[in-house]
């Protein structure tokens, strides 16, 4: 189990070629994500995030001192069992169908084209994703750690590390939040609220 500290990021051309240079290029992959909620939106507002990559299900749980934290900490929930035992769904149908039933359901759905990079022990990723009448592009500098203990100082490598790069560290949306900002922009106002979005 992994604690995962991620802080995100908009390029421009120079910023993205002094970040990648003497990078190890590590993969590159294409995937669908689609998210789901209930009606009141309670996990998003919650910042709890129930999504799908492709088949695989994951829960993102939010691991912050303070809702006003420019480095984003979650801890990543995968597969479905642990996560019916989280929200206690018994097993009735496929996954899918029991959210359903649940009252959760897909509200967002996107592809995206990561290219994975390494560089002085961190994790680079550039995603591309598409909307379908639109599309955002982003990096993301993020370090994997064993406990919630060692967040704190994960995050401070993150930000002197993007500093070294000319990278500021503020409030960037990922593509979810983007999403939400643009098409269902009442919903936006409330993550707002919450300072869960800026």
């Amino acid at each position: 189990m992994f604690f995962e500290v991620e802080k995100k990021f908009i390029l421009n051309e120079k910023q993205r070629e002094k970040l990648l240079e003497g990078a190890e290029f590590l993969s590159e992959k294409k995937f669908t994500d689609t998210y789901f909620d209930n009606d009141e939106f309670s996990l998003g507002l919650s910042d709890m995030w129930l999504g799908k990559r492709d088949k695989q299900f994951s829960l993102k749980i939010p691991v912050r001192e303070k809702k006003e934290d420019l480095i984003n900490k979650y801890h990543e929930i995968e597969g479905e069992l642990t996560i019916r035992e989280i929200f206690a769904i018994p097993i009735v149908n496929d996954f899918e169908k029991d959210l359903k039933s649940f009252g959760h359901k897909s509200f967002c759905t996107f592809q995206t084209a990561l290219k994975k990079y390494t560089k002085e022990g961190f994790i680079i990723d550039l995603d591309e994703a598409n909307f379908g009448d639109w599309q955002y592009e982003l990096a993301k500098i993020k370090l994997l750690v064993k406990s919630e203990n060692q967040m704190k100082d994960a995050e401070e490598k993150i930000r002197e590390f993007a500093s070294r790069f000319g990278l500021e560290v503020k409030h960037v949306n990922g593509e979810l939040i983007e999403f939400i900002k643009r098409e269902i922009p009442e919903i936006y106002e409330r993550l707002k609220k919450e300072k869960i979005a800026y």
